[in-house]
């Protein structure tokens, strides 16, 4: 992985995946968060494949962005820090959103 710092948000370390199209390079990342939110491994990893092909950086033409393909209110309704972090955008796509039932 070669590191790319030009003219990067400081919250954003750029860091060079080159062309991954399928990859283990995540899976430590899904595995953790999967587990973490019992969510199985398979599907998440499925998503990231469909919705990113891996890609970290990916953004949508709807401004969808990063591996999970978060969109920007999301990311901050579930307190995504850097939703270009690859640990951060899976963590929180992971979440099961719990929707406000009044009782």
């Amino acid at each position: 992985m070669r590191e790319t710092h030009e003219k990067t948000p400081p919250l954003i370390r750029r860091v060079n995946y080159g062309n991954v199209k399928d990859s283990t390079l995540f899976d430590h990342l899904i595995a953790e968060s999967s587990e973490k939110h019992q969510v199985d491994f398979a599907l998440v990893k499925a998503v990231i494949r469909a919705e990113s092909g891996f890609n970290p950086y990916a953004i949508s033409r709807k401004g969808a962005r990063g591996l999970m393909q978060l969109m920007p209110e999301t990311a901050s309704r579930m307190s995504v820090p850097n939703i270009f972090s690859p640990r951060d955008n899976i963590e929180g796509s992971a979440i099961p959103e719990v929707p406000d039932v009044p009782l």
